[in-house]
């Protein structure tokens, strides 16, 4: 919309009012425009529907016709500062791991590949244990464990099939599937052809069930060198860390959502498991 000032008394200068006058004008209409017009907020909050469900999931659901798809947001209310002293980056990792499958998502044979994670975990707790010591740490034993990991590692590729609920989504029309974790918040998000909304329930529901931490030493690593370029290699990211842990010394907002690196280091799936059981 555009808004002309001009003078009626003469035609032939019309459009010479003073450029002070006619800007006074221009403020003053736009004043009378935003204050007529209604707040898109609140007129956005209309269209709003909002329906509880049994189980207490809240469901709100905004109708957007030029397009045949949908959004889909899935939003939990766990986040760092749901974690407790020595296990920070726990609700980060859970994210990553949501995305490993299910008992059913995931597997060629979960029977088979459970008795392999089962001992994959042991052995990777027994070397972080060792390494815990430091100096005083067995190198030969750490070896032998670290050994012993990897054969089992590569013995439980066999039965796993990676990135398969991104191969569901994406073959299903699906875009812009990922997660964020926040200081209170979780999310977890996927657009798709409208038709497939009963698809995402049934893959959420079964992940937020039955989730499976696979690869969970490998993704520990990744996360680890995710923070070394976040934050350790980047001043910005070094110094919005120092800046958030100034300004809340007691509060757990002043420590990191990806973790330190103490914590990330050590961090275990049984601290992973605790925070899935308690909060999803």
């Amino acid at each position: 919309m555009f808004f002309f000032a001009f003078s009626l008394t003469n035609p032939m200068t019309r459009w010479i009012m003073p450029i002070r006058n006619r800007t006074c004008i221009f403020i003053i209409l736009l004043i009378i425009l935003f204050r007529a017009a209604p707040s898109p907020a609140m007129d956005l909050e209309k269209k709003i529907v909002k329906t509880r469900l049994d189980n207490g999931l809240t469901v709100l659901m905004l109708e957007r016709k030029f397009s045949p798809t949908v959004s889909l947001h899935i939003r939990y209310r766990v986040g760092a500062v749901d974690e407790v002293k020595g296990e920070s980056g726990a609700a980060h990792v859970l994210e990553h791991m949501m995305f490993k499958g299910t008992s059913t998502i995931g597997t060629k044979n979960f029977k088979a590949e459970k008795k392999l994670l089962l001992q994959i975990e042991k052995v990777g707790r027994a070397l972080d244990h060792e390494r815990m010591k430091q100096n005083s740490a067995d190198s030969k034993k750490i070896k032998q464990l670290a050994a012993r990991l990897k054969k089992l590692q590569d013995e439980h590729r066999r039965y796993y099939i990676p990135n398969e609920i991104d191969r569901l989504y994406t073959e299903n029309g699906g875009s812009n599937m990922n997660a964020s974790t926040g200081q209170d918040i979780t999310t977890y998000f996927v657009s798709l052809p409208a038709n497939k909304i009963e698809l995402w329930a049934r893959i959420e529901s079964d992940r937020l069930k039955n989730p499976v931490f696979r690869e969970f030493y490998t993704e520990r690593d990744v996360i680890l060198e995710e923070r070394r370029q976040r934050v350790e290699a980047s001043p910005d990211g070094k110094l919005y860390e120092a800046f958030m842990n100034a300004a809340y010394t007691v509060h757990p907002y002043g420590l990191p959502i990806i973790g330190l690196p103490q914590d990330l280091t050590y961090i275990s799936q049984a601290a992973i498991r605790k925070i899935h059981r308690k909060y999803l």
